[in-house]
């Protein structure tokens, strides 16, 4: 699907409110006990301490959520709406963790969640260089791709559209809380 310049800039500003509406929640403000929805998928750290959970929410606009968990509480310290498909990678060390969200055909957003509180997030779609091949094309995929080390992680981003017809690809490395850099 090619989406129209302002159309794609919609879209793209819908991305990045989407990311940035990830939730963090602390032992102040936790609720009352309630019985946990059932996981539709889950992805395991490396070492078993902590699980990403996807699962339904009745939260609208959003059908599901991605739950950051301890498995021996049952304790949610972080969530994260979304409505498009996800894929979770951890890094080696169970620091962090990216996530890949694909909402449409035509954008892919990248977000990366540290698991040690605070549980800063970063959308990697607002690092990545804004040059021509991102802002001048409808379609833009920003995905990671592996865990170099515990703080790096590579990540691509494409794109196609009147700039680049034939589409565009470029390798990059993110260092966890820092920039992103060419490969």
């Amino acid at each position: 699907m090619q989406l129209s310049p302002p159309l794609r800039a919609a879209a793209w500003s819908c991305a990045l409110l989407v990311a940035a509406c990830a939730t963090h929640r602390t032992a102040d403000d936790a609720e009352a006990p309630r019985k946990r929805p059932h996981a539709v998928r889950v992805f395991e750290a490396p070492q078993g301490t902590l699980r990403v959970e996807e699962v339904e929410t009745p939260r609208a606009p959003k059908p599901r959520a991605l739950e950051l968990v301890e498995p021996a509480t049952q304790t949610v310290l972080w969530a994260f709406a979304f409505d498009g498909k996800v894929d979770v990678l951890w890094a080696p060390d169970g620091a962090a963790f990216a996530i890949n969200e694909w909402i449409g055909d035509g954008i892919a957003v990248l977000t990366v969640v540290e698991t040690r509180p605070p549980n800063h997030s970063y959308l990697l779609n607002e690092l990545v260089p804004q040059d021509a091949h991102v802002t001048d094309n409808e379609q833009v995929w920003v995905e990671g791709q592996r865990w170099v080390d515990p703080r790096h992680l590579e990540l691509r981003v494409r794109s196609r559209g009147k700039r680049d017809p034939e589409g565009f690809e470029r390798s990059l490395v993110y260092a966890v809380g820092g920039s992103v850099t060419d490969r």
